[in-house]
């Protein structure tokens, strides 16, 4: 019932992490901006590598001064899977520059596998040989003369840094896949109301209130794997797949409780989330009918206030939002039952 990243969120105490996985995602998507900036085929660079790491906002850069640290995040497939910290890394002797980025390119897969072995912390310069990126005079790099296991760039608002030296740096995770998915935690009950009109045997209207406990959200893996399979199969063996999934929590409607097989947080803004609920068991409303193989959706939309409305569909057409890296939802046949109030209520 303890959730350490509620209080986070409501700014009660702290984390519980000796970092913060919120403003490190916040940086390293911007730090992914200014990237995109400076190298103009940026995302040539991303589909050459296995993995990529970012440090968005690393050090003081001055005159004969090296980098402190700096937190980071390792994505792969565009999707952050674990935290790290640089300290030791020269990124450049320029005048003038208060903080630089480093993206760190790995282009074979047994070099990044060996980057994520290591528990004591990874040094460029004993444990692997890194090369400096350069640009040509068109802003872009020659994705096709990537020879080297890994790649590295260094960059600040005035472009690409050539002189980096990362032969001292040492990088030491600070955060599991597992910790990332916690992060994604913000909330952990809902009190949800829906005026359904017209929608029983006598015409009239049917009021539903649920209460949704979430008890935990779903894994890195698990993620991977819905993604799979709405790719590649669709919503009907995506459907399945999420179904077989375990129980993370429960949806309380009148005297049943319904199992929530996929519970996700995504931040849409820096004060809005969209929480995504999937439960494969059937509603036990008189006017749908659902098989044993479909998916009742939620889709809470909450304001900063954690208060806001969503909609409840059954049996929609599911897919995939890359930008997000989350489920979508397509209504098929049953209109879809606006939830007119949802609120989030802590849990002590």
């Amino acid at each position: 019932m303890v959730c350490l990243l509620l209080v986070a969120m409501f700014g009660v105490v702290s984390t519980g992490f000796a970092y913060d996985p919120k403003q490190i995602d916040r940086n390293v998507a911007a730090g992914l901006q200014e990237f995109d900036k400076v190298v103009k085929n940026s995302d040539e660079v991303i589909a050459a590598s296995v993995g990529i790491v970012i440090c968005p906002k690393i050090g003081k850069v001055g005159l004969g001064i090296g980098v402190e640290k700096g937190n980071c995040a390792l994505q792969i497939d565009g999707k952050t899977v674990e935290y790290w910290r640089a300290s030791g890394a020269s990124l450049g002797l320029t005048a003038g520059i208060q903080s630089a980025g480093l993206v760190v390119a790995f282009t074979d897969q047994a070099a990044l596998d060996k980057f994520r072995a290591s528990d004591r912390g990874w040094s460029f310069g004993v444990d692997g040989s890194i090369a400096v990126a350069t640009v040509g005079a068109n802003g872009t790099v020659n994705v096709a003369e990537f020879k080297k296991p890994v790649y590295a760039f260094s960059f600040s608002p005035k472009g690409l840094m050539a002189d980096l030296s990362l032969n001292t740096s040492t990088f030491k995770r600070i955060g599991t896949e597992e910790d990332v998915a916690k992060y994604e935690d913000p909330f952990h009950r809902f009190v949800a109301t829906a005026n359904v009109q017209g929608r029983v045997k006598s015409g009239g209207a049917e009021t539903i209130q649920m209460t949704i406990d979430i008890d935990n959200w779903v894994t890195i893996a698990q993620i991977e794997a819905a993604q799979t399979m709405i790719r590649d199969k669709g919503t009907a063996e995506a459907s399945m797949t999420i179904a077989e999934m375990p129980t993370l929590g429960t949806i309380k409607q009148g005297g049943k409780r319904l199992p929530i097989q996929y519970a996700r947080a995504l931040q849409m803004s820096d004060d809005t989330y969209r929480v995504l609920l999937a439960t494969s068991e059937p509603m036990g409303f008189s006017w749908a009918k659902q098989a044993d193989d479909t998916l009742t959706i939620f889709q809470l939309d909450l304001d900063s206030k954690r208060l806001g409305t969503g909609v409840m569909q059954i049996n929609p057409e599911l897919g995939w939002d890359d930008k997000r890296n989350g489920i979508t939802v397509k209504q098929q046949n049953i209109k879809p039952i606006e939830l007119s109030s949802v609120s989030y209520k802590k849990i002590e």
